[in-house]
This record gives C-alpha cells, sequence and structure tokens, in this order.
C-alpha cells in the first residue's frame, strides 16, 4: 500500500539524510493521496540538499509553487524554514569514509547503503525512466510493494553485521589482554587477516565478491590451537559463509583445467573443492578421471569406489562403474 511505502521510505531517507530521489518519491505519494503540502514539505528538504535540482522545481511547480519561492521566503511561510538552507551555497555532499582497520565500521555504511540502494531505490528509478509521466505515480506504487520484504533482508544484514561486530570485539579484547607466545602470533595474524578481507569483500556486489583467498586463510587455520570459544565460533561462521563459494569456484577451474587436458592442475584444484566441501562427488568423480587420464589406475579406482560407496544414487555413479570397469581389467 501507499502508507506502507511511505513508512519505508521515511526509514530509508532516516538512513541517508542526503538521498534527494527518496524525498522525490515520498513527495509524489503524498501528491498522489492529494496530500500537497506533506509533499511540499519533503521537496523542500531536498531543495535544501540542492537548490538547482530541476526534478525538484519540476514537481514544486506541478504543485503550483513557483520556483521563486525557494529564493523569497515570504511568498510562502512553510518554506520560510528552509529558505536559508535553499538560497546558500550547498557543498557537496560526501560520505564519511570507513576505517578498515576499524574493522566493524567499513560494514555499517556498506551494507546498509548497498542493500537499501540495490533492493529499494534501483528498482525504482530503473522502472520510473522507463515509462512516460502519466503512469509515473502506479510505478513507484508497484515498485514499493515489495519493499517489507525488502527491509527484512536489511534487517538480516544488520543482525548479522552485528553479531560479527560483538564476535571481533571479544577476540580483539582477548588478543589484546593476553599474552601470546611468539610461535603463535601467527594464528591471529591469518584469522584477523580473513576477517578484513571478508568486511572489503562485503563493500563489493555480491556477484564480484571473491571468497577463495579468504576460504584459503580459513582453511590452514587450526581451530584446536584458539582456546577462545568466541574464536573458534567465529571461524567457523566465515567459513559457513566462504567455504560454499569458495569451493564451486575452485571445482568450476578444475573442470576447466580438466576440459583443456591439463589433468595435473585440474587434480590440485578439484582437492581443494573438495577440501572445502567433501560432498561434492563432481569433484571426486572428476579428480578419479584426471587420474585415469593420466593413466594412474589405482588412484584412478580409488575415487571411482568413493563415488560409488557413497554417493551410489548420485548421477555419477553409473559413469564411474563403467570407469572402475575398465581401470580393473
Amino acid at each position: 500500500s501507499d502508507d506502507l511505502s511511505i513508512i519505508q521510505l521515511k526509514k530509508v531517507v532516516n538512513l541517508n539524510p542526503h538521498f534527494i530521489r527518496a524525498y522525490h518519491l515520498l513527495a509524489l505519494l503524498h501528491m498522489k493521496q492529494k496530500e500537497n503540502e506533506k509533499a511540499k514539505k519533503f521537496l523542500y528538504k531536498a531543495a535544501k540538499i540542492d537548490v538547482t535540482n530541476t526534478t525538484t522545481l519540476r514537481y514544486l511547480k506541478e504543485l503550483e509553487v513557483s520556483e521563486g519561492v525557494l529564493k523569497d521566503p515570504s511568498a510562502n511561510p512553510e518554506a520560510e524554514h528552509s529558505s536559508t538552507g535553499a538560497i546558500m551555497p550547498i557543498s557537496s555532499y560526501r560520505e564519511d569514509k570507513p576505517n578498515i582497520m576499524a574493522f566493524v565500521n567499513l560494514v555499517i555504511g556498506v551494507i546498509i547503503g548497498i542493500a537499501v540502494t540495490a533492493f529499494l531505490i534501483v528498482p525504482t528509478l530503473e522502472k520510473r525512466q522507463a515509462t512516460n509521466p502519466d503512469s509515473e505515480y502506479v510505478d513507484y506504487s508497484t515498485s514499493l510493494a515489495k519493499i517489507e520484504e525488502q527491509e527484512n533482508t536489511i534487517d538480516t544484514l544488520k543482525n548479522d553485521k552485528t553479531q560479527l561486530e560483538q564476535q571481533i570485539e571479544t577476540l580483539q579484547n582477548q588478543i589484546d589482554n593476553a599474552t601470546v607466545p611468539e610461535d603463535k602470533a601467527a594464528i591471529y595474524d591469518s584469522l584477523i587477516e580473513a576477517l578484513q578481507l571478508y568486511l572489503t569483500e562485503l563493500g563489493k556486489p555480491e556477484s564480484s565478491r571473491d571468497y577463495l583467498t579468504i576460504a584459503d586463510l580459513l582453511a590452514g587455520i587450526d581451530e584446536k590451537q584458539f582456546t577462545s570459544e568466541s574464536a573458534g565460533t567465529l571461524i567457523a561462521s566465515l567459513r559457513d559463509i566462504t567455504y560454499p563459494d569458495a569451493a564451486q569456484s575452485h571445482y568450476d577451474k578444475g573442470h576447466d583445467l580438466y576440459s583443456n587436458g591439463k589433468y595435473e592442475e585440474a587434480i590440485k584444484e578439484l582437492e581443494k573443492a573438495i577440501a572445502l566441501n567433501p560432498e561434492d562427488v563432481n569433484a571426486i568423480y572428476f579428480i578419479g578421471r584426471s587420474y585415469h587420464r593420466l593413466d594412474d589406475k589405482d588412484n584412478a579406482a580409488l575415487y571411482y569406489n568413493i563415488v560409488l560407496t557413497d554417493y551410489p544414487d548420485s548421477n555419477r555413479a553409473s559413469d564411474a562403474q563403467t570407469f572402475l570397469d575398465q581401470v580393473q581389467d
């Protein structure tokens, strides 16, 4: 509904008070409901951020508010409070850059900003550009109908971020307050490095994130060497997040190498895949095929048997049996 859309958009501008287009959306929704005074209120806020914005001026004109109102507070009592901000030179808005070395500060702007922009605002704006002005109100209302579900996604990300913050803070306090033997300092270094890399990847679009390096770092950490329960929990959480994508990346590389006849290199990548995901029957199968191609029948038989024994109902079982018969002849 329009009311729900208005509520959600108000939350958006609370997260980012400089989001001019969010104010435009709010104004349009109020205009649709014939609440022109409320629409003006949000347009004046947009004008205070950028007095030259043509969209703001156009919407004000549609509300029969002349462009001069922004410069003459006496022409409209409601504009009086925002006139100072409207006529003064406005410095360009710059978001505060997060302090990566503080770990958690990176997440606040990145997760919420990306989620709000990607899930809420961008689809709406793209749809608006593809339609004519007569259907503008309907398009915004339709696009914003999914905001409740998308807000739940943001809440989940914020909760995950909060939990991760707490784990980082606990672990960092333990490191700062404890005397770590010289030979174990590197253990903590690897964990902190993996965490820094993970937070950096969160700042990228989801399709561009690369968890391979993080997963490799985590795979080299022996959690049994940590006496802290929170450290073990943090390691497990990071592995749950990064291992599936990293395992798939190793498998894809290994399969490509196999297809190009580079069997020894393929085995290395596929072994990394099953180290991160031991249940990947495809990786197990193609390790067997690679050994078979290298005429290493013993190792080929070993992996074919794993497929047949542990995954008898998989789509690789039939081929594994056929090739096992070949290497055992």
